[in-house]
């Protein structure tokens, strides 16, 4: 027995036709739907969804062929641009739902639905209830002009500089400042940002700044350069050190102090160095720096109050020099979050002379502008004992008057190196020998300065005139 089913219609075809069948006859069936309908499967006795089987006839058999009815749907466009299907068909069955995508082509943008569907949403449903036709609409989108102009006292290089988008590009711009000089943010028509590296979405005509401001670098004896950051025992998170090189870039040795330096987080807070890393310069008990010579150091942090630097947070470290007395102050920011790059943004020297009425000078300051007040009266001095030794007597004296040994220390602080003979004669008028001399001078010169101010090679004396002067201010 073979029945029909369903909401459609058709026919189902039995070859041999007939109502009886010899067992284990092969009957071979075949559904026809009628226009308008489809065949959806076979059901009781039979499964599938071929419309065109075989039956072997091994005992009585029950066959329904279901038929529903379909309709067509028609998608058309206008304008530029593609409709997708989430089932593709000509003919989709009653009281089903198919989803229509409108993907306008680059340029162009999706309008509005036309005909069984509305609406300015690129995504419909259609329930397919009868022959339903669709309409797309899509048109060119608007263009408008991205202008990037670079701005400040430094120079620098943009991308884009002025081009033309669609509306609703997705534009990265770019600012990379040349060498001395540091990218200060974006301006204009976007908020400031310092990255130099940001997305900006072109909805109208935007005239954007890119702030270039070269780095003022004074001529100063010390160099300062950074190297990396870095945090020691991460698992605990104990310490972020901050490594820099500092040089002596001068022919001369030169002597620092070094305050606690500070570091400023993006909420303004300043949070005061903890102390140095280990194996390097300890700039809290000072350090010499022969000429044309560097050194490494590490400024340790608390890393509980600074992990890594962020972009945009400074930190600014200070040198005291000995002679000439000054402050020097580096300036560094952040420039790089993901690579932890500190990017040197300002240098300043102030003379330490000034910094005795400032009641804000670290304690370092007032005390290195008293010892350069008395080296300038020491130097006076010495400058009396040396006129005094060059001129000439009247009458010319029967011998060479003894000098004493302040006036030898003085006349030494006017030498780079001395023969040792030349010293042991000056001073053997007074019962001394240069070796004692040397090493009452170089004890003393350890408590002032951490380091000797004569040394002996090859027979001459080498003077430290910075170091020896400090050794007579506080004789």
């Amino acid at each position: 027995m073979v029945k029909v089913k369903g909401a459609g219609e058709g026919i189902v075809t039995s070859t041999p036709d007939a109502i009886q069948y010899p067992c284990d006859t092969v009957v071979e069936l075949e559904a026809k739907p009628a226009k308008g309908s489809f065949f959806k499967g076979w059901d009781g006795h039979l499964s599938g969804i071929i419309p065109k089987v075989k039956l072997k006839i091994d005992s009585p058999k029950t066959i329904w062929a279901e038929f529903v009815r379909v309709y067509p749907l028609t998608v058309s466009t206008q304008g530029k641009g593609l409709v997708k299907r989430s089932v593709v068909a000509e003919e989709y069955e009653a009281g089903s739902t198919v989803t229509l995508i409108a993907t306008p082509e680059e340029g162009h943008e999706f309008v509005q639905w036309h005909g069984a569907a509305t609406g300015t949403q690129p995504v419909c449903k259609l329930a397919m209830n009868e022959a339903t036709a669709v309409k797309a609409e899509f048109r060119p989108l608007p263009t408008f002009t991205l202008k990037v102009t670079p701005t400040g006292t430094g120079r620098g290089v943009v991308w884009p500089t002025e081009q033309t988008f669609w509306k609703g590009s997705v534009v990265d711009m770019e600012a990379k400042a040349a060498d001395g000089c540091v990218f200060d943010g974006w301006g204009g028509d976007t908020d400031d940002g310092l990255e130099p590296v940001r997305q900006v979405t072109v909805n109208s005509n935007l005239a954007i700044t890119a702030a270039f401001n070269r780095v003022e670098k004074p001529h100063t004896d010390i160099a300062l350069a950074f190297d990396e950051v870095s945090l020691l025992d991460p698992k605990n998170g104990e310490a972020t050190v901050f490594y820099f090189t500092i040089s002596n870039q001068s022919d001369r040795q030169i002597s620092l102090e070094m305050p606690m330096a500070g570091f400023v987080t993006a909420q303004g807070e300043e949070i005061e160095q903890l102390g140095w890393a280990k194996g390097m310069m300890d700039g809290g008990k000072g350090a010499t720096l022969r000429a044309g010579t560097f050194r490494k150091m590490g400024l340790v942090f608390d890393s509980n109050r600074i992990g890594y630097a962020a972009l945009g947070e400074h930190l600014h470290i200070t040198l005291l020099q000995n002679k000439p007395m000054q402050q020097l102050t580096f300036s560094y920011r952040c420039a790089d979050e993901d690579d932890q790059v500190m990017a040197l943004v300002h240098v300043s020297v102030e003379p330490l002379a000034g910094a005795e009425t400032s009641h804000s000078a670290p304690e370092a300051s007032a005390n290195q502008a008293e010892l350069a007040t008395r080296m300038q009266l020491l130097e006076k001095s010495l400058q009396e004992a040396l006129s005094r030794l060059n001129a000439p007597a009247t009458p010319p004296p029967a011998a060479a008057p003894t000098q004493t040994l302040p006036e030898i220390l003085a006349w030494l602080c006017t030498q780079i190196s001395v023969p040792v003979a030349v010293l042991r004669q000056k001073l053997l008028p007074l019962g001394l020998m240069p070796s004692a001399v040397m090493d009452e001078v170089n004890e003393r010169a350890f408590d002032v300065a951490g380091e000797p101010a004569l040394e002996e090679t090859a027979n001459n004396v080498n003077v430290q005139r910075g170091v020896l002067l400090q050794v007579l201010a506080v004789w």
